[in-house]
């Protein structure tokens, strides 16, 4: 064995060293784990005992910033009997904080606090100030992940005291970004602005360009969330220039990952969708996990409202394959989340609840606070199309108010939009309309420009309006919500809109007197065409059924000018399609599609009895005004006490 007092091997060894961090530093990290690896060998085999759980350590840090974390805990593990042999107290309490990181990253919270309170105590034995208000920082990021948002403020408070106190420019710089983003979270924009901008300008008083990149993007998604999306790009785009300054290579990818999101909000799909394939290609290359799995997942979601569901698939199938070999719960839940979105899409209800089931075991088992409201707005979504009207708003209303605890002002606003359209349903217009009027009127607040939003709380308002039989307003409701959805290049949504407008200028033209557009006939077959293509049974049923209804509308019309059958009598092919889709609609549990099938019916052949059959079924899913609106057309008794739900 070499005598450790070699200072020349030592020096070389050490000069390896540097240039692995160096390597580390550029985002090369294939390069710098192998020339890691190397190094530890020759540091063990010369008798170095301490260089040798330093550099256990930093290849336990790349392979945890890789996401390979069961090979990163193996290696903190060996590090900390290593550190423990040598009575090294400080890096024992480093290694526990970071065993604590991954703990909290696998939803493990109890074992992550029981880390950090040891790290903690470890860091005061020794009196090491940044060490116990790093500690405090990462105490404040779990009670946050709690819901637990007062308590997180405290540890942070505490936490950038201590870095003040020693004049630890880049802890303090930690501390502000981690309250901006718990503002951020809470809805409070404007002041979480103001921690970022603070967050930036100490550090670059101090030169600190990493920080400066990060808190350059922070601003950038703040930016974004107002609406100001040109102004987003920019402060990300300086941030992802700083990241490739200084080499780091997770920043750069995460910056394409926020870009992705600036352009998919101005409703450029194609654009983010280009991002996401750079990250994708360049975080393969450089092993990164996590930012691959999330611009996957990301490429994923943007795609769903187009009709290249097979792309979509793909995504998924790869972000599974990945995820296999890997013990991360809040990815997993982003995965499960996303393919319940597709099978809910494709009418697949039995799976959807199956996988919704077994996602709200597993959160709840890992207490992952963040994503059991997601998993909730999902089942009651599932609920709501399943004609479970009241268990449906609940499960939205629950949603809801774990959002607002959450300081998710994004969450919350979705959940609120769901709730007041199913709400209405149930009779409760104007709580319904004074909810949306309030979404609505924050979002102009907010002097936004996200067209996707704005569509959604139009439509929402448009839906409510509809059930009231106040066409007009509905109209001029879907009129700018079909031009949002046409912005944003949102392929669903935009068809979805443009029948649902059809469907109320036929209701208007029926119940009221309302002309019918002469073009309506032609837009319709374009439209169905269009939604034949989603891989969706629901939307192109929907589509289907009020094409036929605008066939019989129009025929009739002609009939009522003329005295005599229309020219082109399309009785039988109302009919055939009318008894697809009452087909289609039972086989699949769709019980809307089957209520408009026993409408068309109804107005098809005037019956009476099967007018009541629509009606009595809206009645068992607590749908009372549509109820209530068949009752009043048809002239049809009052259900008995009995038919009520």
């Amino acid at each position: 064995m070499t005598d450790p007092s070699d200072d020349s091997r030592l020096k070389q060894l050490d000069d390896r060293f540097r240039q692995a961090m160096a390597h580390r530093k550029k985002g090369e990290s294939e390069l710098a784990e192998n020339l890691l690896c190397e190094i530890l060998q020759e540091y063990r085999a010369e008798g170095y005992p301490d260089r040798e759980v330093m550099v256990t350590i930093n290849l336990a840090q790349i392979l945890h910033q890789q996401g390979r974390l069961d090979e990163a805990v193996e290696e903190y593990q060996r590090a900390l009997e290593q550190a423990e042999r040598l009575d090294d107290t400080r890096r024992k309490a480093l290694i526990l904080g970071a065993l604590s990181v991954i703990d909290a990253n696998r939803g493990d919270r109890e074992g992550s606090r029981h880390l950090l309170e040891e790290s903690l105590r470890l860091y005061r034995e020794v009196g090491d100030p940044v060490g116990i208000a790093n500690q405090l920082g990462n105490l404040g990021l779990l009670r946050q992940s709690e819901g637990r948002v007062s308590e997180a403020l405290e540890c942070f408070s505490q936490a950038a005291a201590l870095f003040a106190a020693v004049g630890n420019a880049p802890g303090a710089i930690g501390v502000l970004q981690c309250v901006g983003e718990l503002q951020r979270r809470q809805g409070e924009y404007a002041a979480a602005m103001v921690s970022h901008q603070n967050a930036l300008l100490l550090a670059q008083q101090v030169g600190d360009l990493p920080r400066q990149a990060q808190s350059l993007r922070a601003i950038g998604q703040l930016e974004r969330v107002k609406g100001n999306l040109d102004t987003a790009a920019r402060f990300i785009e300086k941030g992802m220039s700083l990241h490739q300054r200084t080499g780091d290579g997770s920043g750069v990818l995460a910056g394409l990952i926020d870009l992705g999101t600036v352009e998919f909000a101005r409703g450029r799909p194609a654009e983010a969708i280009g991002r996401l394939d750079r990250c994708i290609a360049e975080a393969g290359r450089l092993r990164l996990f996590t930012p691959l799995v999330k611009a996957l997942l990301n490429r994923a979601l943007y795609r769903l409202d187009t009709d290249r569901m097979d792309l979509v698939q793909a995504d998924l199938d790869e972000v599974k394959r990945l995820l296999d070999s890997q013990d991360d719960p809040s990815l997993w839940s982003l995965w499960s989340l996303t393919t319940v979105r597709i099978l809910l899409r494709e009418s697949r209800w039995e799976e959807a609840g199956r996988l919704l089931q077994e996602e709200l075991e597993r959160v709840t088992t890992a207490n992952l606070v963040g994503v059991r409201p997601a998993i909730l707005g999902l089942i009651a979504s599932l609920d709501t199309v399943l004609g479970k009207t009241r268990q449906g708003i609940e499960g939205f209303h629950q949603a809801e108010a774990l959002y607002r605890a959450l300081g998710d002002a994004e969450g919350t606003r979705m959940a609120v939009l769901a709730y007041a359209q199913n709400v209405a349903e149930t009779g409760a217009i104007q709580e319904s309309l004074a909810a949306l009027d309030g979404l609505w009127k924050r979002y102009q607040q907010q002097k936004s420009s996200q067209p996707v939003v704005q569509g959604e709380i139009l439509l929402g308002r448009a839906t409510v309006h509809h059930l009231r039989g106040a066409y007009r307003e509905a109209l001029a409701d879907l009129a700018l919500a079909i031009e949002s959805y046409r912005e944003a290049d949102s392929q669903v949504s935009w068809v979805g809109s443009q029948v649902f407008e059809a469907k109320v200028m036929l209701d208007a033209h029926r119940v009221a007197g309302a002309p019918l557009p002469e073009e309506l006939g032609e837009r319709l077959d374009q439209l169905v065409a269009q939604a034949d293509t989603f891989r969706s049974p629901t939307i192109s049923t929907i589509a289907h059924l009020t094409q036929a209804e605008a066939w019989l509308a129009f025929d009739r019309a002609e009939q009522g000018r003329s005295g005599t059958p229309a020219a082109a009598d399309r009785t039988e092919l109302v009919r055939k399609e009318a008894l697809q889709a009452l087909q289609q609609s039972e086989e699949i549990g769709f019980p809307v599609g089957v209520c408009r099938s026993l409408e068309l019916f109804a107005w098809l052949d005037d019956d009476r009895e099967k007018a009541k059959r629509a009606r009595d079924l809206w009645l068992s899913m607590e749908c009372t005004v549509r109820a209530a609106q068949l009752t009043e057309e048809w002239g049809l008794a009052a259900p008995s006490e009995m038919e009520k739900p």
